[in-house]
């Protein structure tokens, strides 16, 4: 390393980078793994025996039902409920859902790939 090329404003920023790293990569103590390793098992343990139990997320006030559209396409013998428009025709629409209001949309790609090595260029 050259010092001459060390302006003030560099070496501040590489003491700035050093404190970083140590920041995150700080050593950790037997003491402070093993509490962790303690709460872990300690709240694994109680959502295992039910003790403590997810709350459930309550949805806006929707539209009701959600119905799946009456259209069906045959796929390896199972009918399931999809559109695809260059498949089913021009105008259908890719949503699964009859009673959906909002936008959807679909992707055919046809892609292709050519390999090179980065180290011979090949």
């Amino acid at each position: 390393m050259r010092f001459e090329n060390l302006t003030p404003d560099r070496v501040k920023t590489r003491h700035m980078l050093v404190a970083r790293h140590l920041a995150w990569h700080a050593p950790i103590s037997r003491r402070r793994f093993l509490g962790a390793g303690v709460g872990a098992s300690i709240i694994g343990g109680a959502l295992g025996a039910g003790l403590l139990r997810p709350v459930s997320a309550s949805a806006a006030d929707g539209i009701g039902n959600v119905l799946p559209i009456p259209t069906t396409i045959e796929v390896f013998g199972e009918a399931i409920h999809l559109q695809a428009p260059p498949f089913t025709g021009p105008n259908t629409d890719p949503s699964t859902v009859w009673n959906f209001h909002g936008a959807s949309g679909i992707a055919f790609m046809d892609t292709s790939v050519t390999r090179t090595n980065r180290k011979t260029g090949e």
